[in-house]
């Protein structure tokens, strides 16, 4: 009996395997990651242009990050329509999910924090840790997606996160404060839209 249970065990954690694997190299199944990586790069660069560009609107440049917000409502859309279409969900949907929404929870309330202590003290120094630490992060999140999904090109992305809040860091410290916009917009390039470009095109040469 010990022995039938163990091979059906067996079975369905290699069944549970394969489809997982179905899920994650599907045309489209990284939808979200393409949005949001052309939505924060395209933000980015937004605030690096108004910040050296139109000095007559610099301190009100962040505000573009507040497109954030309707962007969230847009994501759940897309991302509900890739669920639809998934083949079958797995625990391992399921802890990727917790992974993403552990990291937006954690985001929010960093933002939270940093925004209450610069208002209540008046003091806006801990503003220019945000972008190093969200990258960060972001690289955690990749890290453990990437070995949850066993994709490589994700931790190639985990990769350019961990390195590109390294040199925002190394912006921060040369006063170039303004190029760390454009560190994170190549970073949400190399870090979510090349690696779902990546598995799209493989993707389409398994279905050829």
């Amino acid at each position: 009996m010990e022995t039938n249970f163990t091979e059906r065990q067996s079975l369905e954690t290699i069944t549970g395997m394969i489809e997982q694997a179905k899920n994650y190299h599907r045309k489209g199944s990284l939808a979200s990651y393409v949005f949001w990586g052309w939505m924060i790069a395209g933000l980015a660069v937004a605030d690096f242009l108004l910040l050296t560009l139109v000095p007559s609107i610099r301190d009100n440049a962040h505000a573009v990050w507040a497109l954030t917000l309707p962007a969230a409502v847009v994501n759940i859309f897309i991302q509900r329509r890739v669920d639809r279409q998934a083949l079958v969900r797995t625990h391992i949907n399921a802890i990727i999910g917790y992974i993403w929404t552990g990291f937006a929870i954690s985001v929010w309330l960093f933002l939270a924090i940093v925004f209450t202590i610069a208002i209540t003290t008046k003091t806006w120094f801990l503003m220019i840790t945000l972008t190093p630490v969200i990258m960060l992060m972001l690289g955690m999140a990749q890290f453990a997606t990437a070995r949850a999904c066993r994709l490589r090109s994700f931790l190639t992305g985990a990769i350019a996160f961990w390195a590109g809040a390294a040199l925002s860091a190394a912006c921060i410290l040369s006063k170039y404060v303004e190029l760390q916009f454009i560190i994170l917009a190549l970073c949400m390039i190399l870090g979510f839209v090349v690696p779902a470009g990546a598995l799209d095109r493989k993707a389409s040469g398994d279905v050829q």
